[in-house]
């Protein structure tokens, strides 16, 4: 009984060597963020964003792939409108009122990359594959300011115009941190050398600081200096509410998208 069985794990063993081909994959995703832990503590924020990949095989008759992701995912936005008169003085003298109108977005943002080593096996229709994974999380708040109050053009050296209405841009906070785990999917054929691809990771992060979505959407747009000039938008930045949080930042990572198949 025992070598029957020894025999048929032999068997469909072969028969996975015999149509794993050296295939490489390339693919896109929607992507998912979810904080757990201490990371959750801190923020409520669910991510979104996108994911590009691609896996190599270590050689056609071993199921084994290295992979690369790079990923990008939103976790809160913060849009104001400040519609206000600036002052031109001569002392204490108005000598005139400048009308402004701006939009102010502030993001938080997490950008991660992973290289990874996949397991699958090469099935023909739904290819279940296990995953572990290393890389880096890059977590920062950035404010963009944006004039609406009129139409501002730059001349490049093909003597066309490019619309810029960008006065102010600027990263209020950034970590890089350390990100490792591991998960695994599903790679379901749609016919050809496409397919849909359904994966789940947990991935451990290291500390990092950064803002909420709840302080972010409390901040205020805020002058500095005696002058506001478009040629020096540093004169305006955006100030935030309370300090920095600082935890872990362990997620589930959620992907749902297409593979695409080479055979070579």
């Amino acid at each position: 009984m025992m070598k029957k069985k020894i025999f048929l794990v032999l068997g469909l063993l072969i028969f996975c060597l015999n149509l794993a081909q050296a295939q490489t994959h390339f693919g896109f995703s929607g992507q998912v963020g979810i904080p757990t832990n201490n990371f959750r503590e801190n923020t409520n924020a669910v991510g979104g964003g996108f994911n590009f990949n691609a896996y190599f095989p270590f050689s056609p008759k071993v199921p084994i792939f290295l992979g690369i992701n790079f990923g990008y995912m939103l976790y809160g936005v913060n849009q104001q409108r400040l519609v206000d008169n600036l002052e031109v003085k001569a002392g204490n003298i108005v000598l005139d009122r400048i009308p402004v109108d701006f939009n102010i977005n502030t993001n938080n943002n997490l950008i991660n990359g992973l290289v990874s080593l996949r397991f699958k096996a090469p099935l023909q229709t739904i290819q279940p594959y296990l995953e572990g994974a290393v890389g880096f999380n890059y977590l920062y708040t950035r404010t963009k300011i944006i004039d609406n109050t009129g139409r501002f053009t730059v001349n490049n050296n093909n003597n066309t115009t490019n619309n810029n209405n960008v006065i102010n841009a600027r990263t209020q906070i950034n970590s890089w941190v350390l990100s490792y785990g591991g998960g695994g999917g599903f790679m379901i054929n749609l016919g050809g050398s496409a397919f849909l691809d359904l994966r789940v990771l947990y991935l451990i992060g290291g500390r990092a600081d950064y803002y909420d979505r709840s302080q972010t959407q409390n901040w205020t747009l805020t002058f500095g200096g005696s002058n506001y000039n478009r040629q020096t938008p540093s004169d305006i930045t955006a100030q935030g509410d309370g300090i920095p949080k600082s935890s872990t930042t362990d997620m589930f990572m959620g992907n749902i998208g297409l593979t695409f198949q080479i055979n070579r």
